[in-house]
């Protein structure tokens, strides 16, 4: 089975969060990650209101395109000027990407 992790990122961080997810799907046979757009978003702490959360509007877009999601959307939390990822939020992306493949039937 194959998978293809799609992302979109402005600082970097997302990427980074992307590579963790794909980690976390290693059972599969083939793992892509490939910059566009994802389900998946990293974002300041804070109600959504406030810090934005691309990661719903992105899964409405893929629903209605057809696309059925296999977890709800996810956001990966970030802080300072430099906009690091939090401590665990890797580890976190990783558990995510480990889930889904779980879902896939990719990990037995």
């Amino acid at each position: 089975m194959r998978a293809v992790v799609v992302y979109e990122s402005m600082y970097g961080t997302t990427r980074h969060v992307a590579e963790a997810v794909a980690r976390g799907l290693g059972g599969l046979e083939t793992v892509k990650v490939v910059s566009v757009s994802a389900a998946f978003d990293s974002r300041y702490a804070g109600p959504s209101i406030l810090t934005g959360r691309a990661s719903r509007g992105i899964a409405n877009h893929l629903r209605a395109s057809g696309f059925t999601m296999l977890a709800p959307a996810e956001s990966f939390v970030v802080r300072g000027k430099d906009i690091l990822l939090l401590p665990g939020e890797q580890l976190r992306a990783e558990a995510w990407g480990r889930n889904l493949a779980e879902q896939l039937g990719a990990v037995p």
